[in-house]
C-alpha cells in the first residue's frame, strides 16, 4: 500500500497536482490523505482525455450479468438521472464522515466544456445546488472562441502565425485581440492586457525582425536552419469550489511542445 501510494503521488505530481497526497489506494479517510477542488478538477480533465474512462464516467445505467447475480447498475450522480441537467456528460459522488459530501461533474454545451468540483458539503442537496449554480454561471458567462488558421499576430518585434485552428475559452463580455504572449504557455490577452486564457491546441510559428535578418544573411551564405514551435490549447474551463470558487483554464502538459523557429 505504501509503494502504491508513493508511485501514485509521484505520477500525480508529474501532472501538476501540487496539493494532493494519497495515503492509501481506496480513498477512505486518513488525516494525511488530502486533495483540493482545483487538483480534482485538473485530474478529471486529464482523465476525460481517456476514451474508456470518459465512457465509464458518463454511464447512466449498465446491465450487470455476474456469475452469482444479475441486476442493473445505476449511476448515483443525480444530475445524470433524477435531476437531469442539460449538458452533463459524467460525474462521481463521494462521502465520508470527516469530509462530507463531495461531487465531481463534467458538462458540455456546444464547444464549451465545464468541470465543477464541490467539497465538504453538509448535504447532498447542498452539493447539487452549488454544482448547478456553478454550471449556470459557467455557461452564462463563458464561451469558446477560435483563431482561424493563418491568422497573424504581432508582439513587440515578433510576428506569429497560427498554423491550425486555435480554440480558447473566454468571458462572454471580453473580446480577443491579436495580442499574445509566447512562452511555455501562449496566453491570449484581451484589449486591456488582462490574462485571458492559456493556449495549447494549435501550432504557431514565430519570426522576429532579428530572426528575419539572420535568415537573410544565411540565405546569402547558403545556410538555413529551422525549427517548429507547437503549443496546444485545452478547451475545458474548470470551475471548482471548496469554500471558494476557482476559475482556470486547463493545461494538457503531455501535448505541450517548446520547439522554436529560428
Amino acid at each position: 500500500m505504501k509503494t502504491f501510494s508513493k508511485n501514485l503521488n509521484s505520477y500525480l505530481a508529474g501532472l501538476g497536482l501540487k496539493n494532493t497526497v494519497f495515503m492509501n489506494p481506496h480513498g477512505l479517510f486518513n488525516p494525511d490523505h488530502v486533495t483540493t477542488a482545483e487538483d480534482l478538477a485538473a485530474l478529471t480533465q486529464y482523465a476525460m482525455e481517456n476514451q474508456e474512462f470518459s465512457e465509464i464516467f458518463g454511464t447512466k445505467e449498465l446491465e450487470w450479468k455476474g456469475a452469482a447475480w444479475k441486476t442493473t447498475l445505476y449511476t448515483h450522480h443525480k444530475l445524470m438521472r433524477e435531476l437531469p441537467y442539460e449538458g452533463v456528460i459524467g460525474g462521481k459522488t463521494g462521502y465520508v464522515d470527516q469530509s462530507g459530501h463531495t461531487l465531481v461533474t463534467a458538462a458540455k454545451r456546444k464547444e464549451l466544456s465545464l468541470i465543477v468540483v464541490t467539497l465538504n458539503a453538509s448535504s447532498q442537496e447542498r452539493a447539487y445546488d452549488d454544482t448547478k449554480k456553478l454550471l449556470d454561471y459557467g455557461f452564462n458567462h463563458y464561451k469558446t472562441s477560435s483563431i482561424a488558421k493563418g491568422t497573424s499576430f504581432k508582439v513587440n518585434d515578433g510576428s506569429y502565425t497560427a498554423k491550425k485552428m486555435i480554440y480558447f475559452t473566454q468571458n462572454t463580455k471580453e473580446n480577443m485581440n491579436n495580442s499574445i504572449i509566447v512562452g511555455e504557455r501562449m496566453a491570449v490577452l484581451n484589449p486591456s492586457e488582462k490574462f485571458l486564457s492559456a493556449v495549447q491546441h494549435g501550432t504557431i510559428t514565430e519570426k522576429t525582425k532579428e530572426k528575419k535578418d539572420k535568415e537573410k544573411n544565411k540565405e546569402t551564405k547558403n545556410e538555413s536552419k529551422e525549427q517548429d514551435i507547437g503549443l496546444h490549447f485545452g478547451l475545458v474551463l474548470i470551475l471548482a469550489i471548496a469554500f471558494f470558487v476557482l476559475v482556470k483554464i486547463g493545461i494538457n502538459k503531455k501535448q505541450l511542445q517548446k520547439d522554436l523557429i529560428k
